[in-house]
């Protein structure tokens, strides 16, 4: 079902989320309800809070199929990016802000297993932005980046991506699988 996405007139926005601690069929439809939400609005990640939902979690589709996270952690972050960013939550508004190149992310599936993300570029910048979500953080609380004429990435650009979906480990956590399998 497609859901309202809140703007930010809304006070859950600025709400930390809760972590999820029951995985069944409630957990299942959310997820759900996100993607089909997400794709209405021709958007690439979307996390509960932003359909008025306290809870950690997210989905996104930057090109590489859809992939769900629940309870994710930033487990690490190096180097700088720019990203040029919009938000479903926050209409008319790109800014162009600061965020780390690469990230580890850990969360868990709609079942509770383990997922590891390693990403660079813009997947790392769309996983930064909804992880934000979940803490209360919105695009407008990002310093902007103050260099107009220097090129940047825009994340919203589709081609050129590299990205990991790690399920189990890979030579930092071992073993891994992609997200689209």
């Amino acid at each position: 079902m497609v859901r309202t996405i809140m703007t930010t007139t809304r006070a859950v926005l600025r709400h930390k989320a809760h972590v999820v601690t029951t995985f069944d069929q409630q957990l299942a439809k959310l997820l759900d309800d996100l993607a089909e939400t997400m794709y209405a609005h021709c958007g690439i990640g979307l996390a509960a809070t932003q359909i008025g939902i306290k809870r950690r979690v997210f989905v996104y589709d930057v090109g590489h199929g859809l992939c769900e996270m629940v309870n994710p952690i930033l487990l690490a972050g190096e180097g700088q990016m720019k990203s040029v960013e919009r938000c479903l939550s926050v209409p008319g508004l790109k800014r162009t802000i600061r965020r780390y190149a690469r990230v580890r992310v850990y969360a868990l599936n709609r079942f509770g297993a383990p997922l590891w993300v390693e990403a660079k570029g813009n997947l790392a910048c769309c996983l930064q932005h909804e992880i934000d979500h979940m803490d209360g953080i919105l695009l407008m609380d990002h310093e902007a980046w103050r260099t107009p004429h220097d090129t940047h990435l825009n994340w919203g650009d589709l081609f050129g991506r590299t990205a990991h979906c790690l399920y189990g480990h890979d030579e930092f956590f071992g073993h891994h699988s992609s997200c689209s399998d």
